[in-house]
């Protein structure tokens, strides 16, 4: 993707149709991801709730993930414009698929400590910050009509937002938080597939 390039481009980019293979692949990455995310507090307050923590443990392990994530989305972008947007991206995903699966080990075994799930959300949160500048970067090079491809990622990710807390909730109902926490490491294996096959 870092690479697309040719003939007929503007600086040196090939220009695409917004509905190319490798825009819907990048529009699947983001709406999977983006219901994996907004999953995510329905899956901890559940989960910390059942194992005995109160309502400060749940916003505890939420603000470590937004605090990791605010204070270093600025340095994600330098990190961007050095080095392969693609393969950091990609990294990211790995990383959080990696937390996300220990998070659901935990919650499976029972084994459920505050500061462990706030490590864990802290690096989430580190990967979030490394992955989200090479959002706005991709588009552009997948898509002619730039204004048009945001609008489709914008309203999936809208409509991923309304349906993410009530698919969390069918599952912490039919099966366990920990399995909303598989559900979301899933869903980033998914989106770095997605990103590895553009």
């Amino acid at each position: 993707m870092d690479d697309v390039g040719g003939a007929g481009g503007v600086g040196g980019v090939r220009r695409r149709p917004v509905w190319s293979r490798d825009f819907g692949l990048f529009f699947v990455a983001r709406a999977v991801a983006r219901l994996g995310d907004t999953m995510l507090p329905v899956a901890l307050a559940a989960g910390l709730l059942q194992h005995g923590y109160g309502a400060g443990a749940v916003g505890l392990a939420m603000a470590s993930t937004a605090a990791a994530f605010a204070g270093l989305v600025v340095f994600g972008g330098v990190i961007a414009d050095r080095f392969s947007t693609r393969k950091l991206m990609i990294g990211a995903d790995l990383v959080r698929l990696g937390t996300q699966a220990l998070a659901a080990v935990l919650f499976y075994s029972g084994h459920v400590v505050l500061w462990e799930i706030c490590v864990i959300g802290f690096a989430n949160g580190v990967a979030g910050a490394v992955f989200q500048p090479g959002v706005a970067s991709t588009v552009p090079r997948l898509a002619a009509d730039i204004q048009g491809a945001n609008g489709a990622i914008r309203i999936a990710e809208s409509a991923a937002q309304l349906a993410g807390p009530a698919v969390a909730g069918l599952l912490v109902g039919f099966a366990s938080p920990g399995g909303v926490f598989a559900a979301h490491a899933a869903t980033y294996a998914v989106s770095a597939l997605c990103l590895l096959l553009l």
